[in-house]
This record gives structure tokens, sequence and C-alpha cells, in this order.
């Protein structure tokens, strides 16, 4: 699912979804219901995300494609997808995770 991709790249990179909505230019309650599969994304959109994150949209649907092709269970794809996003921190070194985001933490908790 695209909304559960780019909801671990928010926690990845520590924003609260508050402020990813402020920079995105939407409400709080609307990325809530992207990220939980409610509302679909467009393509404005994910090229804001792009923008923001600097991460090629094509990136961004491979990683959700992946995430929804392997029946893993949830911690094992929170926990992964935390590996996965660090590979992309290296081939994109201004993009930083904020390791102690409780979010990231609280998921994969789950």
């Amino acid at each position: 699912m695209l909304g559960e991709a780019l909801k671990l790249l928010r926690l990845f990179a520590g924003m609260q979804q508050s402020d990813l909505a402020e920079k995105l230019s939407i409400s709080k309650s609307y990325l809530c219901e992207l990220e939980g599969g409610k509302k679909e994304f467009s393509l404005a959109l994910l090229s804001k995300y792009s923008e923001l994150f600097n991460i090629p949209v094509s990136t961004m649907l491979i990683f959700a494609e992946r995430m929804d092709g392997e029946k893993l269970s949830e911690r094992s794809r929170v926990h992964l997808a935390g590996h996965v996003l660090q590979f992309l921190c290296h081939l994109q070194p201004d993009l930083k995770p904020e390791d102690s985001s409780d979010e990231l933490v609280e998921a994969e908790r789950r």
C-alpha cells in the first residue's frame, strides 16, 4: 500500500503528520486518510513527496509495491522498511533519519 510506504518514509524522517501536512499544503486529516489507504494519492502530491524527501517517485512506488507483494508480519515489514530507507539515505545523503522518532519505535513494537 502506497499510503503505508509513505507513512514509513515520514516516520523514518522523524516527521509528525502535522509537520508533513503543512509542508505538503494539505490538512492533517487528509494526510491521515492517505496514509491509512482511505484516499488515493495524486501524481501532484507524489511529486511533492519526491521533492520534499529527495527520492524519485518511481522509487517510492517500487518500495510500496514491494511492501504489498510480501507476506510478512507487520513488525517484519516495518523493520525491513527501515533498512530500505537507510539504504536510500546512503544514496541521498541530505536525507537524515531521526533515530529517536517515537512513532517509528512504536511501529516497530507492533
